[in-house]
């Protein structure tokens, strides 16, 4: 008996005559392995007209959206000892892919590695429940209850060997990178200019969980690289580990809080990190200056002869400064420097660029020529574009900046003037026509305490005085379409509401409208009958707000409910 993961009986049974995607005439080596796909899993396959193994709409999006499959390999390790646990785990995860891919979808989740197969009755057998994808060795067959799974494909013993030395050259590709990597680092630590910006990682962020990435306090230009350095492209920076554990935690930069964590000096997040280095809470990745990383690092190993990292990518300062001044839609970091001199965003500098002002030199120049010209004083930044236009203006037209402006200003003078005139001959016409309305004693006459009257069709706007004047000559009074002109003062008395409803017009009598002593227009009525078992006798007394005249005859026609009192 020989070790098939604990253990496995050797014997050789060619079962894939069922599947019509594995019946292809071929001789299969025994080392070969069968990709298989439990039955029970959500990885159910059908077959196509053709023949080919696919997969449902249905189970297309639910692969898509699975976060975690498991697999397991069976096979004799005394012929698999070239692959070690981790290696194997590294091609299995390629290959699980590269299925996948074949079926015409993809998986981007966790695969978790795990045993599987029991012994039951000196037969050591595996089963559709213990997994979701099966990695069989072809001369172990016998081993796998194929009524719970379907193979899907065949992994020769070539194909393994090939992604094997593909793994390992990469490696040493990897290695060599990183030992450049490590070279570059070392080299710009010890340069006095910080012309590079780097980091290090310290731990990955688990599954779900939020990247901490820290940094020190650093504000003005100074943070530009630091602010930039988590926004460029993720293989430009960080690991392919790292931005694998990122995708698993869906992690999106925000790029008004990047940093989970600050610090005032790197002995600050040093002796922080002394604290908490044992289960990483402080800081996933920390970045800062080669210099400052490498003498970091070499302090963590004298504390901790354990401690381990990775480095990540270095990028220059001036590119981190150039694509953030980019991204803020500026074409430069000059101009974006320039821009907050003046304080000014990327659309405001373009009007001044449009001029061939791009420094803070130049601007102040163009100042200065405007005050001595007699333009105008100061700096203000829309006044400075105006001179521009002007300047420009008037070298076309052979004159200053200053004659330009004069010239516009009095034709604005000349236009105001005109505007006016037609604005007091407007006022005229209106006030003889509201005269001419009033003299007629034609239409309504409208007049509101609170000035809130607007002018109508057959709407006249008067003041008080016209009001009383008007209000000594009415005769009747207009009853609404809707009601009755006594209803305005109900609004606030049930009573009265009660008894018009019981009487309509008869409950009211003695209708009279007058200037009072107090100076108001009023509008007053008895109201008298029963209303809920109760007899009334009131007078009540309005406000008037609006009067109606027909060649020269006028009538109370709307009152002011809230003014509405009784006796």
């Amino acid at each position: 008996m020989r070790n098939f993961l604990n253990f496995i009986f050797p014997v050789l049974v060619s079962v894939l005559y069922s599947n019509a995607a594995l019946s292809q005439e071929q001789q299969y080596q025994p080392n070969d392995l069968v990709v298989l796909f439990s039955k029970v899993s959500d990885l159910k396959t059908t077959q196509n007209l053709k023949g080919d193994i696919v997969f449902s709409d249905s189970v297309i999006a639910a692969v898509e959206t699975t976060s975690t499959l498991e697999y397991c390999n069976v096979w004799y390790t005394d012929d698999f000892q070239h692959l070690s646990a981790e290696m194997a785990e590294r091609i299995f995860d390629i290959k699980i892919r590269e299925t996948f891919g074949s079926l015409n979808t993809a998986y981007n989740g966790a695969l978790v590695s795990k045993s599987c197969g029991v012994e039951s009755d000196g037969v050591f057998i595996v089963r559709g429940g213990e997994t979701d994808i099966l990695f069989l060795q072809y001369k172990a067959v016998s081993a796998v209850n194929f009524e719970e799974f379907e193979p899907v494909a065949i992994i020769s013993e070539i194909e393994l060997q090939e992604a094997k030395s593909n793994l390992e050259q990469q490696d040493i590709v990897q290695k060599n990178k990183l030992d450049e990597l490590g070279n570059r680092y070392l080299e710009l630590s010890e340069s006095a200019i910080n012309s590079h910006l780097g980091s290090i990682n310290l731990s990955y962020p688990k599954k779900n969980e939020k990247i901490k990435l820290c940094t020190f306090n650093i504000s003005g230009d100074e943070a530009v690289p630091f602010l930039q350095y988590p926004l460029m492209e993720p293989d430009q920076t960080f690991t392919t580990g790292l931005r694998q554990a990122m995708k698993n935690a869906d992690t999106e930069f925000n790029s008004q809080s990047l940093y989970q964590g600050t610090f005032d000096d790197l002995e600050k997040f040093f002796q922080q990190w002394q604290i908490d280095f044992r289960d990483s809470t402080t800081c996933n990745t920390f970045v800062a200056y080669p210099v400052q990383l490498l003498e970091f690092t070499n302090a963590a190993k004298r504390i901790n002869e354990n401690f381990s990292y990775e480095l990540n990518g270095l990028l220059e300062v001036k590119n981190l400064q150039e694509a953030w001044a980019k991204n803020n839609g500026f074409a430069s970091f000059a101009d974006s420097k320039f821009a907050d001199a003046i304080g000014v965003n990327a659309e405001g500098l373009k009007a001044l660029l449009d001029f061939d002002v791009d420094s803070l030199q130049k601007y102040k120049n163009v100042a200065q020529e405007m005050n001595e010209l007699g333009y105008a004083d100061g700096e203000n930044l829309s006044t400075v574009i105006k001179f521009l236009n002007d300047r420009s203006t008037g070298l076309q037209d052979g004159i200053t900046a200053l004659e330009v402006k004069q010239k516009r200003d009095e034709k604005e003078r000349l236009a105001d003037a005109q505007r006016e005139e037609e604005r007091q001959r407007r006022i005229k016409e209106a006030q003889l026509q509201r005269a001419e309305r009033i003299a007629s004693g034609n239409g309504e006459f409208t007049h509101y305490a609170d000035g809130s009257c607007e002018k109508g069709d057959n709407e006249t706007c008067i003041t008080k005085d016209e009001l009383l004047a008007l209000c000594s000559k009415v005769t009747s009074f207009y009853n609404p379409g809707y009601g009755t002109i006594f209803s305005a003062a109900s609004i606030m008395d049930y009573k009265l509401r009660e008894l018009e409803k019981n009487m309509g017009k008869n409950a009211y009598s003695e209708a009279e409208t007058y200037v009072s002593k107090g100076g108001d227009c009023i509008f007053s009525f008895k109201a008298s009958g029963t209303a809920g078992g109760d007899y009334i006798d009131r007078t009540y007394y309005c406000k008037v707000t609006s009067l109606f005249g027909e060649d020269g005859s006028f009538g109370t026609m709307s009152l002011d409910s809230l003014s509405c009192s009784y006796r």
